[in-house]
């Protein structure tokens, strides 16, 4: 039996100059319809800029492939699409559905265990406070209280997020999402 994924289509568009709201508004309307849809995931839209060759980019994925087929079969799609016209529509650039790779070669993103998680940050956070606070302390202690937990909290938390957290987040990972 094929393994249940979920399926991505990216639309890229070019959109007739002065018509971006209209095109905006079709989109909307469309949104509304693909909820009602079962299994559908979400919906993204990034208006046109450098990076997308000025063009439209909308992206809509349902939870399976049966599930985002019902959806481009539908009449409700169908009658949608026509209101599409050349109106407004330049082009069409690119249509692309894609899912993931069959299990075994790409695995689902899991959730850390969050008693796990924290059991990991206590010990972190110890292990950064405690060499801090012993090093600065005493240059530290006559500032105000604001001023001395900022000189500690602002290396504490770049230490974690920039050193510490990424490649202690990959070791741990396997445990973490046990």
């Amino acid at each position: 039996m094929q393994p249940q994924c979920p399926v991505t289509v990216n639309i890229s568009r070019e959109i007739l100059k002065g018509n971006e709201t209209v095109y905006e508004s079709w989109v909307h309307r469309g949104t509304q319809l693909i909820c009602q849809f079962p299994g559908f995931l979400g919906m993204y839209l990034k208006r046109p800029d450098h990076s997308t060759n000025n063009c439209y980019q909308l992206s809509y994925s349902f939870d399976t492939l049966e599930h985002q087929a019902i959806w481009k079969k539908s009449s409700q799609r169908s009658h949608h699409m026509k209101k599409l016209t050349d109106m407004f529509l330049a082009k069409e650039t690119s249509v692309q559905e894609h899912m993931p790779l069959p299990t075994g070669i790409s695995k689902p993103n899991r959730i850390p265990n969050p008693h796990k998680m924290t059991l990991v940050l206590i010990a972190v956070v110890f292990s950064v406070l405690f060499p801090l606070n012993a090093l600065f302390g005493h240059y530290i202690a006559q500032l105000p209280l604001a001023l001395r937990i900022f000189a500690v909290v602002l290396p504490q938390v770049l230490l974690m997020n920039y050193v510490i957290m990424p490649p202690l987040m990959r070791w741990l990972n396997p445990w973490l999402t046990r």
